[in-house]
């Protein structure tokens, strides 16, 4: 069946079978369904975009990276490739389970002895026969039919079970292939190729990484600086309800593919504001101090607070999460922008504490005129770069997104963004910008 492992584990919530008071539930050698908080807790660490779906009895994590399964053990740094799926993921367990358990027990009640272990399998697959291939199935039903026998392990040691370990690997990979390769990521669709170092020399990715866990070590241990700054005197108050993006910060393409400035709406600081809003404090010269932004009116306890660093070519926002009860402030992460020395948009930086670069965009000019762009997201600052296979791990892909856009101009306006990108493959986007936009980030001074 063609679905994606989130897709798997919602069906399998509704149906009952991750709980474990209910009759229904699914029990899977080594996986401790996990519901809804203590997934969302145990996704907190792991990496971005990895949803944590079960534990091990030691504690170790199972999480659905991208569409894969893989194993986060607490003792290490990297993750262990499972399965291409949650439903070839449950597979592989149960055919693990079948083959190298020693199923020695003389009671038909216990879970070691063969009756009850057949029973156990034939009770799953009335959930999961419509999931699984007709194939699948069929091998399922061949392993339970056969006799226990004696089989070796590779320390000679004598195990009892349905099936040997290496008839076990052979079936398995009928349904998980895990391929091995060297080299650059090269990617291509038709006759479109890029590959990860024609947007980033390995000698820039470096330099991003270490760039990036140094500052934020640097803004973590800010976070007691936030009451000195506020009492920063004479400042000014800017107010904005909703609005996606930072007054004073900006990502180039966001701001294109979206065709607007999305800072919200200036509002009188006398006025009553509810709903999502944010207040910006600046000198007398209009520069940022700090901010503080509001969930649920200018009345509430801020949610984030952000501190401003300016100087002639950068300007950074370091946000903090603010706790509800304690009024203490986390780092969560960092927002930057590079100017050239006329005050022209280099750069965009946004990356986190958790040694994860979310989103580097870089800008190219020529003759002053805007002309390229480059970007990376997701990029783990403590992982090698590229993309993988190993039989141990499967596929690990660092970072998630890559790519490269060129603007495109008629008599002199630019008229549209042509964008590269290289995700799961690669896929091309064109975007037309309206010359109202075009004309503004002019004015900005931006571009």
């Amino acid at each position: 069946m063609n679905m994606s492992s989130m897709d798997f584990y919602d069906e399998m919530k509704k149906a009952g079978v991750l709980d474990p008071d209910n009759d229904n539930y699914l029990w899977v050698r080594d996986m401790e369904w996990l519901d809804e908080e203590e997934a969302e807790e145990c996704s907190e660490e792991l990496p971005i975009l990895v949803e944590a779906v079960a534990k091990t009895g030691g504690g170790d994590i199972w999480g659905v990276d991208d569409n894969s399964v893989v194993i986060y053990y607490h003792d290490e740094d990297e993750a262990e490739y499972y399965a291409d799926n949650l439903i070839n993921a449950v597979f592989r367990a149960i055919v693990e389970h079948l083959s190298d358990n020693d199923f020695v027990s003389e009671d038909e009640e216990d879970e070691n002895h063969p009756v009850y272990v057949r029973n156990y399998v034939k009770v799953s697959l009335k959930f999961l026969a419509p999931y699984f291939s007709a194939e699948q199935l069929e091998d399922i039903n061949d392993i339970i039919s056969a006799d226990i026998r004696g089989f070796k392990d590779s320390r000679g040691r004598v195990y009892h079970s349905f099936i040997d370990t290496e008839t076990a690997d052979e079936i398995i990979g009928k349904y998980i292939n895990i391929h091995e390769c060297e080299g650059d990521d090269i990617i291509t669709k038709g006759e479109e190729t890029i590959t990860l170092h024609d947007c980033f020399s390995p000698s820039e990715i470096e330099d991003l990484c270490r760039y990036c866990d140094e500052q934020a070590a640097r803004y973590t241990k800010m976070a007691e600086d936030y009451d000195k700054i506020a009492k920063t005197p004479d400042l000014r108050e800017l107010w904005y309800k909703g609005g996606d993006y930072d007054l004073f910060i900006h990502k180039l393409y966001d701001i294109l593919f979206d065709g607007k400035f999305d800072n919200g709406t200036k509002k009188d600081p006398e006025s009553e504001i509810k709903g999502e809003c944010t207040v910006y404090y600046t000198d007398g010269k209009g520069t940022p101090v700090y901010s503080k932004h509001f969930y649920h009116g200018k009345n509430d306890t801020p949610a984030r607070v952000r501190f401003y660093f300016v100087s002639d070519n950068k300007t950074s926002a370091a946000e903090y999460v603010v706790d509800g009860k304690s009024g203490k402030l986390r780092y969560e992460g960092t927002e930057e922008n590079k100017y050239d020395s006329n005050g022209k948009l280099l750069s965009f930086l946004h990356y986190n504490c958790r040694n994860c670069v979310m989103s580097a965009e870089y800008y190219e000019y020529e003759d002053n005129i805007l002309t390229r762009g480059r970007y990376i997201s997701s990029l783990d600052t403590d992982k090698q770069t590229g993309k993988r296979y190993t039989k141990e791990r499967g596929e690990i892909r660092n970072p998630l997104m890559y790519g490269k856009y060129r603007f495109e101009y008629k008599d002199g306006i630019m008229t549209g963004m042509d964008c590269l990108t290289c995700m799961t493959d690669v896929t091309r986007v064109h975007t037309d910008i309206k010359e109202k936009l075009y004309k503004t980030l002019i004015k900005k001074g931006l571009i």
